[in-house]
């Protein structure tokens, strides 16, 4: 079973290349990073009792944030979880995502879903009820910008004419793709024909049913297994064992936005009882 971690960054956390360097030295297999480009005050207060804690409105970049990590450390896997595709600009992101790829020298693991904010969507100016279709034709942009000298694209939404756009990424044929979603038959038909993995988003209890599901999914395309990374959060490291039981190969716990001394409290908790023995 590997062991990755997620946290939200902010300015009053642990920073990004510090905790990199911790986890790196504690075995840690990656690092994933959430976005959010910034909080509608409206989105907060339609959502009430669900409002979301401050951290969601202060995080850090993702892109910028990993390539700090990049920096500082050597083995450890560097994973967008989730970057938010459907209102990203896909040429600018296939560059930036192939940029750290190479700055990381191939330890880029590109993390997308589709959003569930719709206030964040309609600030971009992108239709939220159409943000799966939006998110699957930009991921296809990207996905012909890395693997193509010479790229054109016509679909829906985009329009590139013949273009050429440097860096390419080191991994081949291109950085692993991970969908983060619960799973349904749009999910399940993505993740077949457009993933390298499959991420269940937030406390969603995966069964062992559901990954043999998307397995066959995959199977009926001719493909291998996905990878299949659940995200736990870092008070519910107990069931990591229940995970690798299920079929999952990675678990990713979620670490508290707080100052170094506790999240490094956890870190080393988690070290001690599920990597360091």
């Amino acid at each position: 079973m590997r062991i990755g971690a997620s946290i939200f960054f902010t300015a009053e956390s642990i920073q990004p290349a510090e905790l990199g360097v911790e986890l790196e030295a504690r075995g840690f297999e990656s690092l994933w990073l959430p976005e959010h480009s910034h909080m509608p005050l409206a989105q907060q207060r339609e959502l009430g009792d669900r409002r979301l804690p401050e951290k969601y409105e202060v995080l850090y970049d993702a892109f910028t944030s990993l390539a700090a990590v990049a920096s500082a450390t050597s083995r450890i896997l560097l994973g967008t979880g989730i970057t938010l595709l459907g209102i990203r600009d896909p040429i600018w992101t296939a560059k930036a995502a192939a940029t750290l790829d190479r700055l990381s020298g191939g330890r880029f693991l590109f993390g997308i879903g589709y959003g569930w904010l719709r206030r964040e969507y309609e600030s971009h100016g992108i239709p939220f009820d159409r943000r799966r279709a939006i998110t699957r034709e930009k991921l296809r942009v990207v996905k012909a910008l890395w693997t193509t000298e010479t790229t054109e694209f016509t679909g829906d939404r985009i329009h590139l004419l013949p273009s050429r756009q440097g860096p390419k990424p080191i991994q081949r044929p291109h950085p692993p793709v991970h969908i983060g979603a619960a799973l349904g038959p749009g999910t399940k038909a993505d993740l077949a024909s457009l993933a390298d993995g499959w991420i269940p988003l937030g406390m969603y209890r995966v069964t062992s049913a559901e990954i043999a599901e998307v397995q066959a999914a995959a199977a009926t395309r001719g493909r291998g297994p996905l990878e299949i990374s659940v995200y736990l959060d870092y008070t519910a490291a107990h069931r990591i064992e229940e995970m690798a039981e299920i079929g999952c190969d990675r678990v990713v716990v979620c670490l508290p936005t707080a100052p170094r001394a506790e999240v490094l409290e956890y870190v080393e908790q988690i070290a001690e009882a599920w990597i360091a023995r």
